[in-house]
């Protein structure tokens, strides 16, 4: 075979930070298999950053250029492979990734609105590229021959004279063959970058979510990587990691099988040696509770774990061929992980707009995970996904929905190096109705679902919402009354609200050209990286930082919900005004980790924190002198969220991605109480009675 050379990029946008700041796993793995399969014939590179592309592009073109696409990164990819073409239009452009329409017709349409794309892989990536490289290797990589030829290439589509060709879709049936992306060293550069590792232990997904890529029927069966490899994977990624403290599991399903529990033991043993990962991120399975529950123990409250039931009705989830398991036993697996330790965070996924959808249907979804205690209820916007199920021509029509499109967050930029000027825009289309749900109505749904991420996600309140839970009262009913009242919002919070309004309405479009042309218009917010936010997650910031105007909310809310069910009293609001203080000083500005706090307060706050304030305040006892509260962060605390905002700083969205990504539990200060120790024992210090 003639020598070669291979561009592989799984690019992110960078002009307002790292949009997604993972290690390029999917493409890494490429890149391994051609080098194992082509050795001594090619040269190959590997790219994350659209700076780094560029600039080698520039310079020197390979034979091959190829992009790894997802919905936040084909644009990007397109400009860059479009420039490359008007340099050399010989040079041969290959897309691969779930991206990419099902259906013949729509995959035509596709590749024709993007005529610099020459071949597109479907499924796995390793083989259809390599099967390519072969027959282009055979033409002495003129791809115009080949496609001349007319043979269908494995994995690959592409178009010629108005035809398209699509060949068998394969699958590596064992992927054991496949060189591992950290053991070959091909990932050790990006150990050097503020990214978070990630491992892959399986393929496939047995569910076949019509919302979703990975539910079509030829990904349906499980292909396992050797434990043996996983536990050398865990130990070298362990022994090269600098600048996070996460591990992202990429399988779709883990905790469900039993060889999971043989990886969790490994990642066990890897924490004690290294320290490393204090955070580990991954999908739970759908089903197989107790074996979720015996890997999550295991881990000893690091996987931040939850079951993605994305709704609780059920002609919601037959819409979607989605069967998830019963609500009892959804219960009782996030009471046992809530109970794994005091910093353990769970969480639930819920999709506003599916088919079927509507806002009652929503909002008892909500009120279902808030019951079961979930630590954080990620709200999601229905997306109609390229590939998927949900975005064909028939469930449009039979679902009636009415979507929009909007800029991603973080998904615009302006990259530029000498006389180059690359401009890109991530445009996704969203569900904003349907045959059951009015505009006004989903936009109710997204304040409620802000409501939660602002009030609720991540325990900023818990403490308050546990002691009104105590009272004999349900947290949702409490949410849905503040969602209700915005005349108790202090002047602060009620801003804060009028701004999410504003964003939610101002960055939707009723096509992909006026939300591209509109962008267009202003190329100053390309260069800035402005175009494109995140609202829920910036006003949830917004909410944070002004944490003071926030508890004050919260508080009259509970107070004037107390008093419309007649049982308020003096002592109550004196009771919830000083569990106000105490919070504010316990979740303050945590990242000032260094400072100390102290207060006095008529109540063991402490005390009652040890037992998640489970007791009803108005048989809470109070002390004849008050007792002192002293507020600080460990070292441990300290060093792992200076490192934390390290890799954020970098990221897209920076301090809210932050605040919505992190368990905070672990970040929150601990609470002793001064004097002599004679009672009880609070997160491993001695507190007074």
């Amino acid at each position: 075979m003639k020598d070669f050379s291979l561009f592989i990029s799984d690019l992110t946008h960078t002009s307002s930070g790292i949009m997604s700041n993972t290690h390029p796993l999917g493409s890494a793995y490429v890149a391994a298999y051609c080098q194992d399969q082509f050795k001594g014939n090619i040269d190959i590179k590997l790219y994350k950053y659209p700076d780094d592309l560029i600039k080698s592009l520039s310079s020197k073109l390979p034979q091959i250029l190829a992009f790894s696409n997802y919905s936040w990164n084909l644009e990007l990819s397109y400009e860059i492979a479009k420039w490359a073409k008007s340099i050399d239009p010989k040079i041969i452009t290959v897309f691969g990734g779930p991206n990419f329409p099902t259906d013949i017709e729509e995959q035509k349409d596709f590749l024709n609105e993007r005529s610099c794309i020459d071949f597109y892989i479907q499924s796995e990536g390793e083989i259809g590229l390599a099967k390519l490289i072969e027959q282009l290797s055979e033409v002495d990589f003129d791809y115009i021959k080949l496609k001349e030829t007319k043979i269908a290439c494995i994995n690959s589509v592409y178009l010629w004279a108005d035809d398209i060709y699509a060949g068998d879709i394969e699958r590596i049936s064992d992927v054991n063959v496949l060189p591992s992306p950290y053991l070959t060293g091909v990932l050790d550069e990006f150990f050097d970058m503020p990214l978070t590792p990630m491992i892959e232990t399986t393929r496939g997904c047995p569910f076949s979510c019509t919302f979703c890529a990975d539910g079509a029927k030829i990904k349906n069966k499980i292909h396992r990587f050797e434990s043996e490899r996983v536990r050398e994977e865990l130990n070298y990624i362990a022994s090269h990691v600098k600048q996070s403290d996460e591990l992202i599991i990429t399988d779709l399903n883990f905790g469900m099988y039993k060889e999971d529990t043989l990886t969790a033991n490994v990642l066990a043993e890897v924490q004690i040696k290294h320290n490393w990962p204090i955070i580990v991120k991954g999908s739970a399975g759908k089903n197989k509770t107790e074996r979720i529950i015996d890997v999550a123990t295991i881990l000893k409250g690091s996987w931040i774990i939850g079951a993605a039931i994305q709704s609780t009705d059920m002609e919601v989830l037959d819409n979607i061929k989605r069967k998830n398991i019963s609500l009892d036993s959804y219960r009782k697996f996030l009471g046992a992980m809530n109970e794994l330790n005091e910093d353990a965070s769970t969480y639930t996924e819920i999709i506003l707009g599916l088919p079927g959808d509507s806002k009652e249907k929503h909002f008892a979804s909500l009120r279902d995970a808030v019951d079961s205690e979930v630590i954080n209820v990620k709200s999601y916007q229905s997306m109609l996904l390229v590939g998927t199920d949900m975005a064909t021509g028939i469930s449009r029509k039979d679902y009636g929905f009415v979507s929009k499109f909007r800029v991603m967050a973080g998904g615009a930029g302006l990259y530029k190096y000498k006389d180059i000027k690359i401009k890109a825009l991530e445009v996704q289309e969203i569900v904003v109705g349907n045959k059951n749900m009015t505009f006004d109505e989903y936009l109710a749904c997204r304040k409620m679902d802000f409501i939660l991420e602002g009030f609720y996600n991540n325990s900023p309140y818990r403490e308050l919402l546990e002691s009104f839970k105590s009272i004999g009262f349900a947290i949702f009913d409490l949410l849905q009354f503040l969602s209700s009242r915005p005349d108790l919002y202090n002047k602060k919070v009620a801003n804060i609200f009028d701004i999410y309004t504003k964003m939610s309405n101002s960055n939707l479009f009723d096509t992909f050209e006026e939300a591209r042309n509109q962008s267009d218009a202003n190329l100053e917010l390309y260069e800035k990286g402005e175009f494109g936010f995140n609202e829920t997650l910036e006003c949830k910031t917004m909410l944070y930082l002004a944490i003071e105007d926030t508890l004050e909310t919260i508080t009259r809310t509970i107070i004037e919900f107390l008093k419309e069910q007649g049982i308020a009293s003096d002592f109550l609001e004196k009771y919830f005004n000083q569990l106000q203080d105490y919070v504010y000083l316990k979740k303050h500005d945590i990242t000032a980790n260094k400072n100390q706090h102290k207060k006095l307060f008529d109540f063991n706050f402490a005390l009652m924190d040890s037992h998640g304030f489970t007791e009803d305040p108005r048989t809470v006892e109070t002390y004849s002198h008050p007792i002192e509260h002293i507020f600080y962060h460990e070292e441990d605390q300290q060093k792992h969220i200076d490192k934390s905002l390290n890799q954020y700083e970098s990221h897209s969205g920076g301090f809210s991605r932050f605040l919505y990504n992190q368990n905070l539990n672990k970040m929150y200060r601990k609470v002793k109480t001064s004097g002599k120790a004679v009672v009880s024992e609070v997160e491993g210090l001695s507190i007074a009675t």
